[in-house]
């Protein structure tokens, strides 16, 4: 007899294995955010991060702030310049604009991209963006 396919998981399983995944997931992106990696570590980092974006529906919801934080903070410490504090203030914009309760940006958030422009030797261009990022959390 041929190998048969495995019967297609209950509704208990495929939460489970979402689960599972997001578990994971969450594991992998905090590893290469804080792997030291530079700009390969943030890019792995943010490659999982919108690898679980993709997943999402409706039935799991899987958006977590810590993800984004540790996305963030991977490029605010990659000592890549601009691009680095372009990426991390990039990632901050799409969380505010997510408007999701479970991804409101955090101090830990905004702090990440005030020290992303403020090392990111851009010279004035960088104080006067963490300057920005700075009066708008006091807006706040």
């Amino acid at each position: 007899m041929a190998n048969a396919a495995p019967p297609p998981p209950n509704g208990e399983e495929w939460l489970q294995t979402m689960m599972d995944m997001q578990a994971t997931s969450s594991n992998v992106i905090t590893s290469w955010a804080s792997a030291k990696a530079g700009r390969d570590g943030a890019l792995k980092a943010e490659e999982w991060l919108q690898m679980m974006i993709n997943l999402q529906d409706d039935r799991i919801r899987t958006n977590n702030v810590t993800w984004y934080n540790s996305v963030i903070s991977a490029w605010a410490s990659a000592e890549a310049g601009i691009e680095g504090a372009w990426k991390a203030e990039e990632w901050l914009q799409y969380m505010i604009d997510l408007q999701d309760d479970r991804t409101n940006p955090t101090d830990v958030t905004y702090n990440s991209v005030i020290n992303a422009w403020a090392s990111a030797k851009a010279g004035i261009e960088g104080a006067l963006k963490a300057e920005e990022w700075l009066q708008y959390t006091i807006d706040l």
